[in-house]
């Protein structure tokens, strides 16, 4: 009955990686660097994987790990727990910002910051290089009047490090209620030791889109920066277009500088 368990759990988790994207890694099999025994899965897991799976020795190495882990790891682990830990490790290898993966729990407080507001310092950050890094203050945000750059490193929150902890991990340490404090220790490229910088935390709207109108070269000319891409950026733009035509705008700039794409917000 074991056995079968573990067949069922296996082939899940084959299956998670491929819908995924390939998104698994993160477990080393041994210090040293022996292969786990091809006699630790079963053929009959192998030959239940779905007809479309290529079998490689690669997923098999994941699915060798896991079965290892299940049968051999002194303490119970939460299949839930391998499988999102395996698939951060896989995103993270690839070094790139732009890319990350989403739990539940994660996707819901990020369907809640760009639906209306939150609390907390007013920067959008990501995890690069394993760092919790600034990839650009909010406009007129706690973190911009602070002088938060793009590429700041966050290495503590009011002392206490958050080097291992995960993007979402990481921004709720630095969110907080509405006019509470924070001290981070930012590390700066070209700043020979890290400072502290200490914040107080605000409301946060999520507005994305900015216009002004400027004269340029004797023209009329409307400006619209979009800061950030959120689920109201659309919107936003056109109402802030239609505004600028009916001062009778003779030319139009969209200045998207600085924009990071859609990131969390802290």
């Amino acid at each position: 009955m074991k056995m079968r368990k573990t067949q069922i759990v296996i082939v899940l988790l084959l299956a998670l990686v491929l819908g995924f994207g390939g998104a698994f890694a993160g477990f080393k099999l041994a210090q040293s660097g022996e292969q786990p025994s091809e006699q630790t899965v079963p053929d009959q897991a192998l030959d239940s994987t779905p007809k479309d799976v290529p079998h490689s020795a690669n997923m098999g190495k994941i699915m060798q790990t896991y079965a290892l882990i299940k049968e051999n790891y002194i303490e119970d682990v939460d299949d839930q727990v391998l499988i999102e830990g395996a698939i951060q490790g896989m995103l993270e290898v690839l070094d790139d910002p732009f890319t990350s993966y989403m739990d539940a729990e994660t996707v819901k407080s990020f369907t809640e910051q760009i639906e209306s507001s939150f609390e907390g310092i007013g920067a959008e950050v990501s995890k690069t290089n394993g760092a919790i890094t600034i990839v650009s203050p909010i406009k007129d945000s706690p973190a911009e009047e602070a002088g938060l750059r793009p590429n700041d490193k966050v290495l503590s929150v009011d002392g206490e490090s958050i080097k291992g902890l995960d993007l979402h991990e990481a921004v709720e340490k630095i969110r907080g209620e509405k006019g509470s404090e924070v001290v981070l220790e930012i590390q700066r490229q070209g700043v020979s030791e890290p400072f502290n910088v200490t914040l107080v935390r605000d409301e946060i709207p999520v507005e994305t889109v900015y216009s002004e109108m400027k004269t340029v070269e004797g023209k009329k000319t409307g400006v619209i920066e979009i800061a950030s891409f959120s689920e109201k950026t659309a919107q936003e733009f056109s109402e802030h277009l239609n505004k600028l035509e009916e001062k009778g705008i003779e030319g139009l700039v969209i200045d998207v500088r600085g924009n990071p794409g859609g990131f969390w917000m802290l």
